[in-house]
């Protein structure tokens, strides 16, 4: 599974770059009748390009293993409120906020974050899944007290989605 881990990283940024992108575009045609109006190409464009710098300097694909749900969703979100506020102050530079209707940004933003936090915790029960069926499996060499050994060992027996 470690060859296949850069195309999980690479899969899992597609899948947040579609997810939200397509958020955008349907609450764009939603709210304002069905047309995709000047500033939003740019907002969308800025937008990808914001989710890949910071994403990948917050190490958002990076940690598999690292946490849990509840740490998947922390990194997730700190990332794309990050996003959220880096755009907010590009909008504000270039006067673009009195362009765009804050119902749709903040629609746009809450769904967004939901959307990729549902992608994430997605990914992560695939990975668990692949894991449980042998892909990614270690060997370990458990040294230590007998019986906190063995009840690790049944430990790691009983939950294969550990690796």
């Amino acid at each position: 599974m470690r060859q296949y881990i850069p195309v999980i990283r690479w899969v899992q940024q597609l899948l947040d770059l579609a997810v939200v992108l397509a958020i955008l575009y349907g609450i764009v045609l939603w709210k304002l009748g069905g047309h995709f109006p000047d500033p939003f190409p740019s907002i969308a464009v800025i937008s990808a390009l914001l989710m890949t710098l910071i994403y990948q300097s917050q190490r958002v694909y990076h940690h598999f293993r690292a946490v849990n749900a509840w740490g998947e969703i922390g990194w997730v979100l700190r990332a794309w409120i990050t996003v959220l506020l880096a755009l907010g102050v590009i909008l504000f530079v270039t006067g673009t906020t009195n362009r765009v209707p804050r119902s749709v940004l903040i629609g746009w933003a809450g769904l967004a974050g939901l959307a990729q936090v549902i992608v994430h915790l997605w990914v992560m029960r695939f990975n668990a899944m692949l894991r449980a069926r042998g892909f990614n499996r270690r060997r370990a060499l458990l040294v230590g007290d007998e019986t906190r050994a063995r009840a690790f060992a049944e430990r790691l027996r009983l939950n294969r989605g550990l690796g």
